[in-house]
């Protein structure tokens, strides 16, 4: 049985419902019971006065059911964000609602609803949120949105022909997602405040995590993927010593970055505090270092030992930890940490495309809280597509890109030539290369090639034609010695020996049992510094002509076979001291 409706200030309004409800009392609690001084927590709501769920924008909703909290003066006085619990066509309503976040929730009376965003989009919640009356005594809330908290296809708020409700006063899956309706009819919304945090304790700063996901070939096992950036506000600089963290960062794939063999074990993945510029003096942490400066774990901000670079410790197959990093709360200004040079095992994704997602941590969890803390950093696609023709005793080899930046030069040239080699220092620029951040520990000397192997990729991208079947008259294979890519940008060079063939002309290869293996690497055309060319699609075409073992023509045969892959290839899947970057699995 409904009983009555319990008003409370201006725009929301509270019922107990049923036996399934809990009641509480009429006075709203913003700070739930059993929470301890510097908790999280958040608080959710349904508003009273109803709206239609006819525009396609999700801050029209978000703005709505602000509104609606700011007009009470004890949730004004939280000085949080507020947000709807719904989904538009653009915008599902676990990412509206900040992504993943550990924070209880809990209505405006006290009662758990759920205990995280994995709960609450787990099918049922542990009490209701509330019931609104309103003409008709229905309790139907906008939401748009599926149990899992993705958008309800052909259903989200702004959708022309339906929108989906759930039931304020159910805790099963109805909750959220019970019917849909004509979206001019008038319902409320469902309303969730930001992270808060149970006062009597300094707040902690707040970082809100962000990454760019570029394409990852599907064909890789080392692929680079997108930094992730946490940008940190708020909390109180400490008084003493700075206080440390660990900070570790997860994959949904392999984590492949390189390891090295130190006592503990390290990583190429990188943590970057407060983008330290190579050569000039920087303040990291509020303190001033010179350069990029590769800290030691455990050592407060300042003191003798520290930095504002610091190497990861791999923890499992697809994880890294920053171990014992110093922290020094913004205050009203802004900390960033860039968490860089992660690569990812691509063979293991599926779908067309695919993607690969990263999750951040921290711990203790009261140094700072991440907003945001689940991202895709990478979309997955094949990176090549080969083809081969053959006239009389020509074959003409084609390797076209998959996408436009997945035929890459080793690292950044100087202008004096295509294999020469340029610091990629500079945090946060995103390098057309298979190299990543090679940050330069020399202080002001930062004009040479990188001294260590950090994000230092082995070889450029190379391009394999593997020859099959050719017939046992065939005894060699001429090719040229250098092309060029269609749009002129990138030039493939023939490797012999592990080396570029870099004199002009063609260079005959010894077929052996009518099999042969051509390899070509990718680099930058003149001028070379800033090279390689990640704006188009570059295609190689490589003419190959077959000569008998007295250097006479010969017509390739019917049985020959012509399979195309991206090289170096390597089995290995995992973290590795010495595989090669990049390196790719051997495709049919």
């Amino acid at each position: 049985m409904r009983l009555s409706v319990v008003k409370h200030l201006g725009l929301l309004a509270f019922a107990v419902v049923g036996i399934e409800a809990r009641s509480y009392a009429q006075t709203i609690i913003t700070v739930p019971p059993g929470l301890s001084p510097g908790d999280t927590y958040r608080l959710v709501f349904v508003t009273s006065m109803p709206t239609a769920a006819t525009s396609p924008n999700i801050s029209d909703y978000n703005t709505f059911v602000s509104n609606a909290a700011n007009a009470v003066p004890a949730l004004a006085a939280l000085s949080t964000t507020w947000s709807a619990i719904a989904s538009t066509s653009g915008v599902d309503a676990a990412a509206n609602i900040g992504g993943v976040s550990s924070a209880p929730i809990f209505t405006l009376g006290g009662a758990l609803v759920a205990s995280g965003t994995a709960d609450l989009w787990g099918g049922t919640i542990e009490n209701p949120i509330g019931i609104t009356l309103i003409a008709g005594s229905n309790n139907q809330v906008w939401t748009g949105t599926y149990p899992d908290g993705t958008g309800y296809p052909g259903a989200e708020l702004g959708t022309v022909c339906c929108a989906a409700v759930g039931l304020s006063d159910y805790i099963n899956s109805n909750w959220v997602a019970y019917s849909y309706f004509d979206p001019t009819e008038l319902y409320p919304l469902y309303g969730i405040s930001g992270n808060l945090v149970v006062p009597g304790s300094p707040l902690p700063p707040t970082c809100t995590a962000a990454a760019v996901a570029p394409f990852a070939r599907a064909e890789g096992e080392a692929e680079p993927v997108g930094d992730v950036v946490l940008t940190c506000t708020g909390g109180t600089p400490p008084s003493g010593p700075s206080p440390l963290f660990n900070i570790s960062l997860t994959l949904s794939t392999n984590l492949t970055s390189r390891t090295f063999t130190t006592t503990p074990v390290t990583s190429e993945a990188l943590l970057l505090i407060d983008e330290p510029q190579p050569g000039v003096n920087n303040f990291s942490n509020g303190f001033l270092y010179s350069g990029q400066v590769l800290g030691t774990s455990g050592v407060a901000a300042g003191s003798s030992g520290s930095g504002n670079v610091y190497q990861g410790q791999p923890t499992s197959a697809n994880s890294v930890t920053w171990v014992g990093v110093p922290f020094v709360a913004p205050g009203a200004s802004t900390r960033i940490l860039r968490l860089t040079n992660i690569r990812a095992d691509a063979t293991a994704v599926t779908g067309s495309p695919g993607q690969i997602y990263a999750f951040v941590s921290v711990s203790p969890s009261t140094i700072f809280s991440i907003t945001n803390s689940q991202l895709e950093v990478a979309s997955v696609a094949s990176g090549l597509a080969f083809s081969a023709t053959t006239s009389s005793i020509t074959a003409n080899l084609t390797f076209q890109e998959g996408f436009s930046t997945a035929f890459r030069t080793r690292i950044d040239n100087t202008t004096t030539g295509p294999f020469t080699m340029a610091l990629q220092d500079i945090p946060g620029t995103i390098y057309c290369s298979e190299s990543q951040f090679t940050p330069c520990f020399s202080g002001a000397n930062c004009s040479s090639p990188p001294a260590g192997p950090l994000g230092l990729a082995t070889t450029g991208t190379l391009l394999r034609a593997r020859l099959e079947g050719l017939g046992t008259a065939a005894a060699s294979l001429s090719v040229p010695n250098r092309v060029f890519a269609n749009t002129g940008l990138l030039a493939a060079y023939l490797i012999v020996g592990g080396k570029p063939v870099t004199g002009l002309g063609r260079t005959s290869l010894s077929i052996s049992s009518g099999t042969l293996d051509v390899r070509y690497g990718v680099a930058a055309t003149s001028p070379y510094a800033g090279g390689g060319d990640c704006g188009n699609i570059d295609t190689f075409t490589i003419p190959a002509a077959l000569f008998d073992s007295s250097g006479a023509p010969l017509a390739f045969p019917p049985t020959a076979v012509f399979k195309g892959n991206l090289a170096p290839v390597d089995s290995l899947t995992t973290a590795s001291p010495t595989a090669p970057r990049p390196r790719f699995v051997l495709t049919p």
